[in-house]
């Protein structure tokens, strides 16, 4: 299923126990999702949730949408260590052979067709760069379908990002509305958190040995100042498990500060932005590529009201170096005030948070909120409304718009009336 097994039920000492009841009370919603850094778990989640959806039907002819439960990342995932291109495709190819010859996916060409991608869509093309990526959406026959992943090629006009797996999984509502009120009475230790590593030697690509240099002296200027707190997640010993993939420690620093540090890494996006998020910690963005050419479906148009982004490039464009650059960004956010903090926490408890996590399939009761796959199914079927009315339906290319015009863009609304054909 994905989930991982549950707070309750894991082996944990009797301190590590009351740290987790001292902290989210309800323990039974909590899991050790993602505990060795397995991204692809949203493969597995979300095909269980789909299983669930009140909307669900068996007979082809009625269905609007239909969701792909192809595991690509973990198939990937299954060969990864061989580094052989062969067997990398070899899934993927007799995944699309198929996929052409069945006639509700010939109809419309693929568009009413989505899957969820438990990896950055990097890994499923450019199949020469890397004996260990597949060619899957280099494939004519995947083009028109949704691809939803965590981190997206923001050009590609068919891939939307979902939120990375984080450790909460609620099964009702009232265990949504009684962590949001945990969360928003929570006293702050700190104004600023980095949850992260200086670096990943031996594992990080070399087009981003920058990010981490950056990262590494973020790191440096967050322990010189007295309000910023750092949890380092490297990887403890000879094959051990970093902190950051067990909930306690990532969870507690995330609730004890006002913002969490969130610049790129091997990937621009981080899964530390939702499991900060979840916390009501405030992400401080350095990319815009790190959330705002992503994530149309679940964050708001308005970056400003639940975000900081400080754009890093003003290092070349104004001349400056990085530490004159990150004094700067803590003077920023040393000048917020404890009002402004709590508006943007509200925004991020009240109207982000629900679409952010997903529910307990094996457990689903959710009423009120609408919970990551509740809402992709939406935006889908508004997607595939939009093609049959003949208008667009496609995402944006962010960087022709304005991040506002690429938050409101039509795929997001039902065609009105008036609209004529694209």
């Amino acid at each position: 299923m994905g989930l991982g097994p549950s707070l309750a039920e894991e082996g944990v000492t009797e301190e590590e126990a009351k740290a987790y009841r001292d902290m989210v009370g309800d323990v039974s919603c909590w899991y050790f999702t993602h505990m060795k850094g397995d991204w692809a778990s949203s493969e597995p989640i979300y095909h269980a949730r789909m299983t669930q959806h009140p909307c669900r039907t068996d007979d082809p002819e009625k269905a609007t949408v239909f969701y792909l439960p192809y595991y690509a990342a973990l198939g990937l995932e299954r060969v990864f260590s061989k580094k052989n291109s062969t067997l990398s495709n070899e899934l993927p190819l007799a995944f699309t052979a198929w996929l052409a010859e069945q006639p509700y996916f010939r109809r419309n060409g693929g568009v009413d067709h989505f899957m969820a991608i438990g990896a950055g869509v990097w890994n499923l093309q450019q199949q020469n760069v890397s004996p260990q990526h597949c060619g899957l959406l280099d494939d004519p026959v995947t083009a028109n379908m949704t691809k939803m992943s965590h981190d997206k090629d923001p050009w590609d006009r068919t891939t939307t990002g979902i939120p990375y797996p984080v450790f909460f999984h609620p099964s009702n509502d009232d265990q949504i509305r009684a962590w949001k009120d945990r969360v928003r009475s929570w006293p702050r230790k700190y104004r600023a958190a980095f949850i992260g590593s200086k670096s990943r030697e031996g594992a990080s690509f070399a087009f981003s040995s920058w990010r981490f240099s950056f990262r590494s002296m973020l790191l440096d200027e967050c322990e010189g100042w007295d309000q910023c707190e750092v949890l380092d997640c490297h990887y403890e010993g000879s094959g051990g498990v970093s902190k950051c993939h067990r909930p306690r420690f990532p969870l507690q620093l995330s609730l004890d500060s006002d913002f969490c540090f969130q610049p790129a890494g091997d990937t621009m996006p981080r899964k530390s932005t939702f499991d900060g998020m979840i916390a009501g910690c405030i992400p401080v963005f350095f990319d815009e590529d790190s959330a705002a050419t992503q994530y149309f479906w679940y964050l708001p148009a308005n970056r400003s009201s639940y975000s900081v982004y400080i754009n890093y490039e003003e290092v070349e464009k104004e001349g400056k170096d990085v530490v004159t650059f990150l004094k700067k960004v803590i003077k920023q956010l040393s000048s917020y005030t404890p009002e402004q903090i709590a508006t943007m926490r509200n925004v991020i408890l009240d109207n982000i948070l629900p679409s952010l996590v997903t529910a307990n399939p094996n457990d689903f009761h959710l009423n009120h909120f609408q919970d990551a796959v509740s809402r992709a199914v939406e935006k889908m079927m508004i997607k595939v409304a939009r093609f049959k009315a003949g208008v667009e339906h496609q995402f944006p290319n962010p960087y022709l718009l304005t991040a506002h015009e690429a938050y409101s863009y039509q795929v997001l609304e039902l065609p009105a009336p008036h609209e004529s054909p694209a």
